[in-house]
């Protein structure tokens, strides 16, 4: 739902021109090796640890009440953003992104009300983990029910300033996932052009 609502604000910058204001290692080895087993061992563990984190991000966000409205949210301390741009928890952003805090709650509305909250968490490895949370969405599709949650883990977190999806476009700022450590602004407007984004796992974060 999330990445649907934020397709739909990209779609009206390209249609209008106006900005709006969102691989597992595989190990070969003998049966029998000390490093196989190992390395499954080890597995087993990230996934283990990846589920208890996972539980952990859903109790906490289980505290916010079922209806949200931005002075609420914002007074909670969540970065907020409305059509209008951001309306709070600037600051802890700021810290997140500085590495000063391990965690931040985005707090984003859909075009028609619903509010997804999005727990980002920056774990030992330097490995960002996603949880959207989209059970306070009233709107969410049909075909959509029972996938509330979505968990994804990716390499790095870009943000690009004055991003434009084409070049006579107002100027933007938007938040990517992605595994490409060393992805550039250009990369992704390509990718999101093409309609490839999934493809080159890069999720659309935010657009302010």
């Amino acid at each position: 739902m999330k990445k649907r609502v934020l397709a739909a604000i990209f779609a009206a910058m390209m249609a209008f021109g106006v900005a709006g204001c969102g691989g597992a290692d595989e190990h070969e080895g003998h049966d029998h090796s000390q490093q196989a087993e190992e390395l499954v061992d080890d597995a087993e563990e990230i996934d283990a640890e990846t589920e208890a984190l996972v539980e952990t991000m859903k109790a906490e966000l289980s505290v916010y009440a079922d209806y949200l409205p931005p002075e609420k949210a914002a007074a909670a301390g969540l970065y907020t953003i409305t059509g209008e741009g951001v309306v709070g928890g600037q600051e802890d952003f700021d810290a997140f992104m500085a590495g000063e805090a391990e965690s931040v709650i985005l707090c984003q509305y859909t075009q028609r009300g619903g509010v997804v909250l999005d727990y980002l968490m920056q774990r030992e490895n330097g490995m960002y983990l996603i949880l959207s949370d989209s059970t306070r969405d009233d709107y969410a599709d049909d075909e959509k029910a029972g996938e509330d949650y979505e968990v994804m883990e990716f390499a790095a977190l870009k943000v690009f300033e004055d991003f434009k999806v084409q070049e006579d476009s107002n100027p933007v700022t938007i938040g990517v996932l992605t595994n490409e450590t060393d992805l550039m602004a250009d990369d992704f407007r390509t990718y999101w052009n093409e309609g490839t984004t999934g493809a080159n796992q890069a999720y659309l974060l935010f657009v302010i």
